[in-house]
């Protein structure tokens, strides 16, 4: 059986978690230092390519990632 293609946002959104897992960070973690709820940040990780310029800066700051990183594919 063939692997699963993954999407451009699904790949995005795992770079996202491993930048978060390895500040030690957990994904509610993430949501109250952008001080949003955490089923907002699962969305908007999980469709980044369609996040607010603002909120994509602010996530990428916390992370220490810059835009460029998180958008290439």
């Amino acid at each position: 059986m063939p692997a699963k293609k993954i999407t451009p946002d699904e790949y995005r959104a795992r770079k996202i978690k491993a930048a978060y897992v390895a500040k030690g960070m957990t994904q509610s973690d993430v949501a109250k230092r952008l001080k949003v709820k955490p089923s907002s940040i699962s969305r908007r990780i999980a469709h980044v390519s369609n996040m607010k310029v603002a909120d994509l800066l602010s996530l990428c700051n916390l992370l220490g990632l810059s835009v460029a990183e998180v958008l290439e594919v």
